[in-house]
């Protein structure tokens, strides 16, 4: 059992966002309200704690589970690389992290618990592109996945669309084969829709998980300021609350939302994010006149 982060003084006065935050003088030319910044709106500090969150899980020595907590190590340093790639050197992505991961993908394997294997094989290609021959994965496994998401084809379409995503990134030489058409796009964002007011967090995963699918018909998922914002109160609830597992994963799912663009490329996510364009120029300081020295 994993002990709570102690209480610290922003979890008693909590304190909003930094992108709440507005710079005299600045305006966004495409300001829509659809914006999240992991470096203008994640502290220093708030960092820290994510990277401790991620520490918790590594290793073999949970009880509770054969091969320790290594799936959820996985599917937090894969959010933390979307969030900040460049500080990859800090989250100790070794040996014994890449061992441990495998080690829950072969038991996956053997257990033919497929949906387990394809969220934890994505991610350990997340972080480990370079190694990916590592994994065997075969046409068998293909084939295997491929059955697994029809299964969920017409009856369970946010399912259908995280396998989609896994397939995509384990197998991308055969998107063309998943039939990812007009009407998968049109049936889970009708199921996206469903989960306003519900289920925000699931709302942000259903919802970049459509967009780095389809990356073209971003401007036809419905996601307006209203629901954004939403979005944006449920990644500040969890801060308050210190759910550094959910306030991650939440993160991710918003900046992936208000990039300019996100998608697969090659079975790797590429965001490129959103570039504020400014309207006018600060105002300058005052300038003391000459005529006004010479008095």
């Amino acid at each position: 059992m994993r002990l709570p982060h102690p209480p610290s003084p922003d979890f008693i006065h909590p304190r909003p966002m930094r992108g709440a935050e507005v710079v005299a003088g600045f305006k966004d030319e495409e300001d829509d309200g659809v914006e999240f910044d992991p470096r203008r709106d994640i502290s220093k500090k708030d960092w820290e704690r994510m990277k401790g969150e991620l520490e918790e899980y590594r290793g073999d020595d949970n009880e509770e589970m054969t091969g320790g907590e290594w799936w959820t190590f996985g599917s937090v340093a894969k959010d933390l690389l979307i969030l900040f790639p460049d500080r990859r050197a800090e989250l100790n992505l070794d040996q014994e992290a890449f061992d441990g991961m495998k080690k829950i993908i072969e038991e996956d394997r053997g257990n033919n618990s497929w949906w387990d294997f394809g969220g934890d094989a994505a991610d350990l290609v997340d972080i480990f592109p370079d190694r990916k021959k590592e994994l065997d994965l075969t046409v068998e496994i293909f084939e295997t996945m491929e059955r697994e998401l029809w299964k969920s084809r017409n009856e369970h379409w946010p399912v259908f669309c995280y396998t989609a995503v896994r397939l995509v990134v384990l197998f991308p030489e055969r998107r063309k084969e998943l039939n990812l058409d007009v009407e998968c796009f049109n049936e889970i964002n009708n199921e996206l829709q469903k989960l306003r007011d519900k289920n925000w967090e699931e709302f942000s995963a259903v919802a970049a998980s459509l967009m780095l699918l389809f990356p073209d018909r971003k401007d036809d998922i419905k996601l307006d300021e209203k629901a954004f914002q939403a979005m944006k109160s449920e990644l500040d609830k969890n801060h308050i609350r210190g759910s550094w597992q959910s306030f991650i994963h939440i993160a991710t799912n918003l900046f992936i939302l208000a990039a300019e663009r996100a998608e697969i490329v090659n079975g790797q996510i590429v965001i490129t994010p959103k570039k504020p364009k400014l309207t006018r120029e600060p105002k300058p300081l005052p300038v003391r006149s000459n005529i006004a020295s010479a008095r």
